[in-house]
């Protein structure tokens, strides 16, 4: 595992994932401003909220690196998808 990529890939996928999230209200769903949710629910002001929505995509990024790319079956994409989902379920369960 190479930090430095689990790091860059981490922000830059919850960077596209933000962006998709911001621009929901154009496509007719309703707004979901994740960072003042995150804040709220966690009692540490919006601000704060939006750096833990930025810290929890970057560690799940490292987790998929350090244990899930070498554990799940495929071609790298597939992997991805396949992590993408569990978490995408894990977070709806809970």
């Amino acid at each position: 595992m190479r930090p430095g990529r689990a790091i860059a890939g981490g922000l830059a996928g919850t960077v596209v994932m933000t962006v998709l999230i911001l621009m929901a209200p154009l496509m007719g769903m309703p707004k979901m401003p994740i960072g003042d949710m995150l804040g709220s629910f966690l009692h540490i002001g919006a601000a704060a909220g939006w750096v833990m929505h930025f810290v929890i995509g970057v560690t799940l990024a490292a987790i998929y690196a350090a244990a899930f790319d070498a554990l799940l079956p495929g071609k790298p994409v597939v992997r991805g998808g396949v992590y993408g989902f569990l978490v995408f379920l894990v977070a709806q369960i809970a």
